[in-house]
């Protein structure tokens, strides 16, 4: 794994990831943006920080039985931050609306014109 942004660099300037055409097209404004431009997401600024959680999800990931019993507790914990009980709350407190009952559809009681 590379774990500096100037091995990154370097790798992408040497077109390590993409023919030269991509990477001038696709990669270079981006850099651009990043290292020499505004850096709204502060990409940059966060790269050691990123490099070394993704090094502690490759170690985690290798442990298979701790991996599995995180993503087991991670499910099990965002029962409370289900989408139908945050639009339910967005409905009740902030918008103040109530339900509305939508009737099905009964192929036996619709007539058709032919």
């Amino acid at each position: 794994m590379i774990t500096d942004s100037k091995k990154v660099l370097d790798s992408i300037y040497n077109y390590q990831w993409a023919s030269e055409k991509v990477t001038k097209e696709c990669f270079l404004p981006l850099i651009e943006s990043v290292f020499h431009g505004d850096d709204f997401y502060l990409v940059a600024r966060d790269f050691p920080a990123y490099i070394a959680t993704q090094t502690a999800v490759d170690i985690t990931f290798r442990n298979k039985s701790k991996w599995n019993k995180m993503c087991i507790n991670t499910m099990a914990g965002t029962g409370k931050f289900c989408s139908d009980r945050t639009i339910q709350e967005y409905a009740d407190e902030i918008w103040k609306v109530k339900p509305v009952r939508v009737p099905t559809f009964d192929p036996e009681k619709t007539k058709y014109h032919t």
